[in-house]
Protein backbone atom coordinates (compact mmCIF):
# COMPACT_ATOMS: atom_id res chain seq x y z
CA UNK A 1 0.00 0.00 0.00
CA UNK A 2 2.86 2.09 0.83
CA UNK A 3 4.63 1.53 -2.20
CA UNK A 4 1.27 2.40 -4.30
CA UNK A 5 0.75 6.01 -2.42
CA UNK A 6 4.02 6.50 -3.53
CA UNK A 7 3.79 6.32 -7.14
CA UNK A 8 0.01 8.25 -7.08
CA UNK A 9 1.79 10.90 -5.49
CA UNK A 10 4.71 10.87 -8.19
CA UNK A 11 1.88 10.66 -11.03
CA UNK A 12 -0.17 13.11 -9.72
CA UNK A 13 3.12 15.71 -9.99
CA UNK A 14 4.69 15.10 -13.12
CA UNK A 15 0.81 15.31 -14.70
CA UNK A 16 1.34 18.59 -13.49
CA UNK A 17 4.68 19.38 -14.52
CA UNK A 18 4.15 18.19 -18.01
CA UNK A 19 0.50 19.84 -18.31
CA UNK A 20 1.92 23.36 -17.29
CA UNK A 21 5.28 22.09 -20.17
CA UNK A 22 2.98 21.95 -23.33
CA UNK A 23 1.47 25.32 -22.88
CA UNK A 24 4.66 27.26 -23.87
CA UNK A 25 5.28 28.80 -27.13
CA UNK A 26 8.64 29.51 -27.71
CA UNK A 27 11.95 29.90 -25.91
CA UNK A 28 14.12 33.35 -25.46
CA UNK A 29 17.69 32.35 -24.22
CA UNK A 30 19.50 30.89 -21.24
CA UNK A 31 20.21 33.37 -18.96
CA UNK A 32 18.96 30.93 -16.10
CA UNK A 33 21.29 28.00 -17.27
CA UNK A 34 24.87 28.85 -15.51
CA UNK A 35 26.33 26.60 -12.94
CA UNK A 36 26.25 28.52 -9.46
CA UNK A 37 28.14 25.88 -7.26
CA UNK A 38 31.75 24.70 -8.03
CA UNK A 39 31.27 20.92 -6.77
CA UNK A 40 28.08 20.91 -9.08
CA UNK A 41 29.87 22.63 -11.51
CA UNK A 42 32.83 19.75 -11.19
CA UNK A 43 30.59 16.57 -11.67
CA UNK A 44 29.90 17.58 -15.02
CA UNK A 45 26.77 20.17 -14.10
CA UNK A 46 24.24 16.79 -12.68
CA UNK A 47 22.43 18.53 -10.03
CA UNK A 48 18.74 17.05 -10.38
CA UNK A 49 19.25 14.46 -7.61
CA UNK A 50 21.84 16.29 -5.52
CA UNK A 51 22.13 17.82 -2.00
CA UNK A 52 23.11 21.22 -3.46
CA UNK A 53 22.29 22.83 -0.21
CA UNK A 54 21.17 26.52 -0.72
CA UNK A 55 21.99 25.93 -4.58
CA UNK A 56 18.99 24.50 -4.80
CA UNK A 57 16.93 27.44 -4.79
CA UNK A 58 18.39 28.19 -7.70
CA UNK A 59 19.13 24.47 -9.17
CA UNK A 60 16.06 22.30 -8.22
CA UNK A 61 13.73 23.21 -5.46
CA UNK A 62 12.95 19.73 -4.75
CA UNK A 63 16.08 18.85 -3.32
CA UNK A 64 15.88 21.65 -0.77
CA UNK A 65 13.93 18.89 1.56
CA UNK A 66 17.33 17.19 1.55
CA UNK A 67 19.25 19.58 3.91
CA UNK A 68 19.95 19.21 7.46
CA UNK A 69 20.93 22.32 8.59
CA UNK A 70 21.03 26.11 8.05
CA UNK A 71 23.59 26.64 5.35
CA UNK A 72 25.17 30.33 3.32
CA UNK A 73 26.88 29.71 0.07
CA UNK A 74 28.77 32.50 -1.90
CA UNK A 75 30.55 31.65 -5.31
CA UNK A 76 32.21 34.01 -7.91
CA UNK A 77 32.64 32.80 -11.87
CA UNK A 78 35.12 33.79 -14.15
CA UNK A 79 33.98 32.25 -17.09
CA UNK A 80 35.44 32.48 -20.67
CA UNK A 81 38.59 34.11 -19.72
CA UNK A 82 36.80 36.99 -18.11
CA UNK A 83 34.27 37.37 -20.74
CA UNK A 84 31.55 36.39 -18.48
CA UNK A 85 31.59 36.89 -14.99
CA UNK A 86 28.82 35.91 -12.15
CA UNK A 87 28.44 35.90 -8.53
CA UNK A 88 25.80 33.84 -6.43
CA UNK A 89 24.84 34.19 -2.50
CA UNK A 90 22.57 31.60 -1.28
CA UNK A 91 20.55 31.17 2.24
CA UNK A 92 18.55 28.11 2.74
CA UNK A 93 17.33 26.32 6.40
CA UNK A 94 14.93 23.23 7.58
CA UNK A 95 12.25 24.19 9.62
CA UNK A 96 10.86 22.22 12.35
CA UNK A 97 7.41 21.26 10.08
CA UNK A 98 7.52 19.47 6.92
CA UNK A 99 9.32 22.52 5.42
CA UNK A 100 12.33 24.06 4.10
CA UNK A 101 12.91 27.71 2.39
CA UNK A 102 15.74 29.41 0.95
CA UNK A 103 16.32 32.41 -0.60
CA UNK A 104 19.80 33.65 -3.14
CA UNK A 105 20.65 36.59 -5.21
CA UNK A 106 22.93 36.06 -8.38
CA UNK A 107 24.53 38.94 -10.04
CA UNK A 108 26.10 38.75 -13.86
CA UNK A 109 27.63 41.90 -14.70
CA UNK A 110 30.77 43.80 -15.84
CA UNK A 111 32.20 47.17 -17.92
CA UNK A 112 33.47 47.29 -21.23
CA UNK A 113 30.67 47.46 -23.57
CA UNK A 114 32.25 50.18 -26.12
CA UNK A 115 29.76 52.56 -27.63
CA UNK A 116 31.55 54.63 -30.31
CA UNK A 117 31.10 57.16 -33.07
CA UNK A 118 31.89 58.02 -35.85
CA UNK A 119 33.42 61.85 -36.64
CA UNK A 120 31.32 62.12 -39.21
CA UNK A 121 28.33 60.06 -38.97
CA UNK A 122 27.15 61.42 -42.25
CA UNK A 123 29.62 59.19 -43.95
CA UNK A 124 30.61 55.58 -44.18
CA UNK A 125 33.45 54.04 -41.84
CA UNK A 126 36.58 54.92 -43.63
CA UNK A 127 40.58 56.03 -43.22
CA UNK A 128 39.40 59.54 -42.51
CA UNK A 129 36.18 58.61 -40.41
CA UNK A 130 37.27 56.65 -37.75
CA UNK A 131 35.09 55.33 -35.12
CA UNK A 132 36.51 55.95 -31.81
CA UNK A 133 35.69 55.52 -27.92
CA UNK A 134 32.22 57.29 -26.70
CA UNK A 135 32.45 55.90 -23.37
CA UNK A 136 32.36 51.93 -21.56
CA UNK A 137 29.38 50.76 -20.33
CA UNK A 138 28.43 48.65 -17.48
CA UNK A 139 25.42 45.88 -18.04
CA UNK A 140 23.72 43.69 -15.28
CA UNK A 141 21.74 41.01 -14.36
CA UNK A 142 19.90 40.55 -11.36
CA UNK A 143 17.71 37.35 -10.30
CA UNK A 144 16.14 36.57 -6.78
CA UNK A 145 15.31 33.23 -5.92
CA UNK A 146 13.06 32.60 -3.24
CA UNK A 147 12.20 28.90 -2.63
CA UNK A 148 10.06 27.04 -0.59
CA UNK A 149 9.84 23.07 0.09
CA UNK A 150 7.46 20.68 1.50
CA UNK A 151 7.72 17.35 2.51
CA UNK A 152 5.89 15.23 1.39
CA UNK A 153 6.44 11.34 1.95
CA UNK A 154 9.26 10.55 4.31
CA UNK A 155 11.22 10.32 1.07
CA UNK A 156 9.46 12.35 -0.85
CA UNK A 157 10.19 16.00 -1.25
CA UNK A 158 8.86 18.94 -3.63
CA UNK A 159 9.42 22.18 -3.70
CA UNK A 160 9.27 25.39 -6.14
CA UNK A 161 10.96 28.63 -6.42
CA UNK A 162 9.85 31.81 -8.22
CA UNK A 163 12.55 33.88 -9.98
CA UNK A 164 12.42 38.05 -9.99
CA UNK A 165 14.55 39.06 -12.58
CA UNK A 166 16.12 42.62 -13.72
CA UNK A 167 18.49 43.44 -16.35
CA UNK A 168 20.13 46.94 -17.07
CA UNK A 169 22.46 46.89 -20.73
CA UNK A 170 23.82 49.88 -21.42
CA UNK A 171 20.70 52.19 -21.67
CA UNK A 172 17.88 49.94 -21.64
CA UNK A 173 16.13 47.89 -18.71
CA UNK A 174 13.86 44.96 -18.34
CA UNK A 175 12.19 43.24 -15.65
CA UNK A 176 10.92 39.69 -15.70
CA UNK A 177 9.22 36.80 -13.39
CA UNK A 178 8.92 33.10 -13.85
CA UNK A 179 9.28 29.91 -11.80
CA UNK A 180 10.89 26.85 -11.10
CA UNK A 181 9.53 23.06 -9.78
CA UNK A 182 10.92 19.80 -9.21
CA UNK A 183 11.06 16.90 -6.73
CA UNK A 184 13.58 14.49 -5.29
CA UNK A 185 12.45 11.26 -4.42
CA UNK A 186 15.09 8.83 -1.81
CA UNK A 187 14.49 5.64 -4.17
CA UNK A 188 16.94 3.77 -1.67
CA UNK A 189 19.07 5.58 1.40
CA UNK A 190 21.91 5.57 -1.00
CA UNK A 191 20.10 6.58 -3.98
CA UNK A 192 18.14 9.79 -5.50
CA UNK A 193 16.06 10.19 -8.55
CA UNK A 194 15.37 13.97 -9.26
CA UNK A 195 13.23 15.74 -11.82
CA UNK A 196 13.51 19.81 -12.25
CA UNK A 197 11.37 21.74 -14.98
CA UNK A 198 12.55 25.36 -14.89
CA UNK A 199 10.66 28.61 -15.99
CA UNK A 200 7.48 26.26 -15.66
CA UNK A 201 4.87 29.44 -16.11
CA UNK A 202 7.16 30.52 -19.01
CA UNK A 203 9.29 33.70 -17.75
CA UNK A 204 8.63 36.86 -19.25
CA UNK A 205 10.88 39.41 -19.72
CA UNK A 206 9.16 43.06 -20.44
CA UNK A 207 12.38 45.53 -22.06
CA UNK A 208 11.14 49.39 -21.25
CA UNK A 209 11.30 48.94 -25.47
CA UNK A 210 8.04 47.32 -25.31
CA UNK A 211 10.16 44.31 -26.63
CA UNK A 212 8.53 40.96 -24.45
CA UNK A 213 10.64 38.04 -24.34
CA UNK A 214 9.55 34.35 -22.69
CA UNK A 215 11.63 31.45 -21.31
CA UNK A 216 9.85 28.22 -22.10
CA UNK A 217 10.15 25.18 -19.58
CA UNK A 218 12.84 22.76 -19.76
CA UNK A 219 13.11 19.88 -18.10
CA UNK A 220 15.68 17.96 -16.13
CA UNK A 221 15.82 14.54 -14.64
CA UNK A 222 18.76 13.05 -12.61
CA UNK A 223 20.10 10.46 -10.34
CA UNK A 224 22.38 10.02 -7.44
CA UNK A 225 24.15 7.30 -5.41
CA UNK A 226 25.93 8.01 -2.47
CA UNK A 227 27.71 5.66 -0.99
CA UNK A 228 30.54 4.98 2.36
CA UNK A 229 33.26 2.82 1.39
CA UNK A 230 34.98 2.07 4.74
CA UNK A 231 37.97 0.35 2.89
CA UNK A 232 38.43 3.55 1.16
CA UNK A 233 37.93 5.96 4.19
CA UNK A 234 35.76 8.01 2.61
CA UNK A 235 32.77 8.39 0.81
CA UNK A 236 32.10 7.97 -3.40
CA UNK A 237 29.05 10.10 -5.31
CA UNK A 238 28.13 9.07 -8.68
CA UNK A 239 25.38 11.56 -10.35
CA UNK A 240 24.37 12.08 -14.03
CA UNK A 241 22.14 14.64 -15.35
CA UNK A 242 19.60 14.40 -18.99
CA UNK A 243 18.63 18.09 -19.69
CA UNK A 244 16.14 19.00 -23.06
CA UNK A 245 16.24 22.48 -24.42
CA UNK A 246 12.84 23.25 -25.55
CA UNK A 247 13.11 25.62 -28.83
CA UNK A 248 16.79 24.37 -30.29
CA UNK A 249 15.92 20.94 -29.70
CA UNK A 250 18.86 19.62 -28.51
CA UNK A 251 20.15 18.10 -25.19
CA UNK A 252 22.70 18.05 -22.64
CA UNK A 253 24.15 15.00 -20.33
CA UNK A 254 26.21 15.51 -17.39
CA UNK A 255 27.62 12.89 -15.54
CA UNK A 256 29.97 13.38 -12.70
CA UNK A 257 32.14 11.54 -9.80
CA UNK A 258 33.32 12.51 -6.25
CA UNK A 259 35.60 11.34 -4.00
CA UNK A 260 35.83 12.15 -0.04
CA UNK A 261 38.36 11.45 2.21
CA UNK A 262 37.41 11.39 5.52
CA UNK A 263 35.23 13.85 4.52
CA UNK A 264 37.91 16.73 4.54
CA UNK A 265 39.61 16.17 1.52
CA UNK A 266 37.76 16.20 -1.97
CA UNK A 267 38.57 15.13 -5.50
CA UNK A 268 36.02 15.65 -8.26
CA UNK A 269 35.97 15.12 -11.99
CA UNK A 270 32.92 15.74 -14.74
CA UNK A 271 32.20 15.94 -18.17
CA UNK A 272 29.15 17.88 -20.05
CA UNK A 273 28.04 16.46 -22.97
CA UNK A 274 25.89 19.66 -25.23
CA UNK A 275 23.70 17.21 -28.02
CA UNK A 276 22.95 20.04 -31.07
CA UNK A 277 22.35 20.47 -34.50
CA UNK A 278 25.61 21.17 -35.17
CA UNK A 279 26.95 17.94 -33.38
CA UNK A 280 28.41 17.23 -29.89
CA UNK A 281 30.33 19.74 -27.26
CA UNK A 282 31.95 17.65 -24.79
CA UNK A 283 33.95 19.67 -21.80
CA UNK A 284 35.65 18.09 -19.50
CA UNK A 285 35.73 19.59 -15.52
CA UNK A 286 37.56 19.18 -12.92
CA UNK A 287 37.77 20.29 -8.99
CA UNK A 288 38.50 19.76 -5.91
CA UNK A 289 36.98 20.61 -2.26
CA UNK A 290 38.95 21.30 1.65
CA UNK A 291 36.14 20.73 4.68
CA UNK A 292 37.31 22.75 7.95
CA UNK A 293 35.29 22.00 10.80
CA UNK A 294 31.59 23.56 9.25
CA UNK A 295 33.28 25.29 6.33
CA UNK A 296 33.69 23.57 2.80
CA UNK A 297 35.42 25.03 -0.04
CA UNK A 298 35.92 24.08 -3.38
CA UNK A 299 36.75 25.41 -6.81
CA UNK A 300 36.89 24.15 -10.48
CA UNK A 301 38.47 24.48 -13.97
CA UNK A 302 36.33 23.94 -17.28
CA UNK A 303 38.62 23.34 -20.15
CA UNK A 304 36.40 24.64 -23.25
CA UNK A 305 37.25 23.34 -26.94
CA UNK A 306 36.70 26.96 -28.45
CA UNK A 307 37.03 29.72 -26.21
CA UNK A 308 39.03 30.46 -23.04
CA UNK A 309 38.93 28.46 -19.69
CA UNK A 310 36.60 29.39 -16.47
CA UNK A 311 37.23 28.73 -13.00
CA UNK A 312 34.90 28.90 -9.73
CA UNK A 313 35.41 29.15 -6.64
CA UNK A 314 32.65 28.50 -3.79
CA UNK A 315 32.58 28.76 -0.44
CA UNK A 316 29.67 27.74 2.14
CA UNK A 317 29.19 26.88 5.57
CA UNK A 318 26.65 25.39 7.89
CA UNK A 319 25.31 26.96 10.38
Amino acid sequence: MKIKKINIHIALFLLLCLSSYLQAMRYSGDIFLFDIDSRISAMGGSWAAQNSKSGATYYNPGSLGLIEKKSIMLTHTHAFGGLVKYDFLGFCMPLKSKTALGISLMYVGGDGIPITALPDPSDTISINNRPYLVKDEDHLQLTMFPSFNYKLLDNLFIGATVKLYYAKIIENSAWGIGSNVGAVWKALPSLNLGISISDITTTRIMWDTDTKETVLPNPRIGITYDKHFPKLKGNIVASADAHYYTEENDQFIGVGLEYSYKDLLFIRVGLKNDITGDGNINTFVTGGGLKIKNWNISANFEDHSELDNSYKISASVDL
